[in-house]
């Protein structure tokens, strides 16, 4: 069974068009923004199109699994 490792942070920069992501609700949302400078990972349209849910947790998964971070127990 997989056991996750703490880090101390993972950013993660879903850099996209705000209209590409489905998001209601939140305050505030349309106020400037400044993309990060040094994410861990970056998540980016493919072709255009915003990748499937699934796709974005698989490049988290992958990352947290290559640095460590998800080890068998």
């Amino acid at each position: 069974m997989p056991c996750y490792v703490a880090p101390l942070h993972v950013q993660v920069f879903m850099n996209m068009p705000l209209e590409m992501c489905e998001v209601v609700g939140f305050t505030d949302i349309d106020d400037p923004y400044e993309p990060p400078l040094n994410c861990e990972i970056e998540i980016q349209q493919k072709d255009g199109d915003c990748p499937t849910p699934g796709a974005m947790a698989g490049e988290v998964v992958f990352y947290l699994e290559d640095k460590g971070y998800l080890q068998d127990h």
